[in-house]
């Protein structure tokens, strides 16, 4: 045998015989751990599909302060994460990257709350991205 094989045959024993430690990235959409098997698609990650909003209740006339409920229906179509926001008809920016994460698809609801101390008439929405729920609205007119 010459030189050259011998010093392939050791590359190759070393190469095989040595254990180097193997770091794997992990992906959240990837249940595996990050590893992509050959011949399969990664799995879809989910997406927001529908918001929905309203306010318990909707019209109130009586002794205040009243607590507005603001009951929310968030619907995502497969695994993953997304974060929401709650914006006011008072300018109020509410609850700023408020995440959910969902296993697969379905629906999940969320809930907010809002003091109203005198006469007023708003709304409150959910926002996810370029996604709005519909302004759930309200009026409540405070008496003595």
């Amino acid at each position: 045998m010459s030189k050259r094989g011998i010093l392939i045959l050791i590359v190759l024993f070393v190469v095989t015989s040595t254990s180097l430690p193997l770091k794997v990235l992990s992906h959240p959409a990837r249940p595996n751990g990050g590893v992509a098997m050959m011949g399969s698609p990664a799995p879809k990650i989910g997406q927001v599909t529908r918001i929905e909003l309203r306010a318990v209740p909707r019209e109130y006339r009586g002794p205040c302060p009243k607590t507005i409920r603001f009951i929310g229906m968030i619907t995502f179509d497969g695994p993953g994460k997304m974060v929401y926001s709650i914006e006011r008809s008072d300018r109020a920016k509410l609850a700023q990257g408020r995440a959910l994460s969902f296993a697969g698809a379905g629906t999940k609801r969320v809930d907010d709350t809002w003091e109203i101390g005198t006469s007023y008439t708003g709304w409150e929405t959910l926002a996810s991205g370029d996604l709005r729920s519909n302004k759930a609205e309200f009026r409540v007119e405070c008496t003595k």
